[in-house]
């Protein structure tokens, strides 16, 4: 099952949060991105419903980008999910429920791998030669094919399907 990017970003916001870990608005993007190719080699699925974008800087998801972008560099605290409108004009936010075991057990192994680097070192790690970013850059795309996505996460970074 796939999910709104503001869902999934919620869910790692509150993961970081809950480990005193900083989070960036750029970190958060990687991250995203990092579970949406492991999501996609591991369970044949994209964990993001919307499609990634190829901005010039690299894998954006461009509404995460303009709710989030009045951050700047500065770390996202825990009064800044992304929140919806819900019942009774209330703000609410989502996360995605921890009944979706394969989706949480993807995002504990991503953040094992990744949550430690800071986000220009992820970023290095989403714009080296020959990775989905800059093929799709490189044709001209404005997406980038999650096919494309899933292979490099299986063939270069080693995911496994089915984990």
């Amino acid at each position: 099952m796939s999910y709104p990017i503001f869902t999934v970003a919620n869910t790692l916001l509150e993961k970081a949060i809950s480990e005193g870990r900083p989070m960036t608005h750029m970190k958060l993007q990687k991250m995203a991105y990092c579970l949406h190719g492991w999501h996609l080699a591991a369970l044949d699925a994209p964990a993001c419903a919307e499609n990634v974008e190829a901005w010039k800087y690299g894998p954006v998801w461009g509404g995460l980008y303009h709710a989030l972008k009045h951050h700047g560099h500065d770390n996202i605290g825990p009064r800044d999910f992304i929140c919806e409108p819900g019942e009774q004009d209330q703000l609410v936010y989502y996360t995605v429920p921890k009944t979706e075991g394969p989706f949480h057990d993807i995002l504990e192994r991503v953040w094992r791998k990744y949550a430690p680097y800071d986000a220009l070192e992820l970023s290095r790690m989403t714009h080296q030669p020959g990775t989905p970013w800059e093929k799709a850059r490189k044709l001209g795309k404005y997406f980038i094919d999650n096919d494309e996505i899933k292979k490099h996460f299986r063939e270069e970074v080693g995911v496994a399907a089915n984990v």
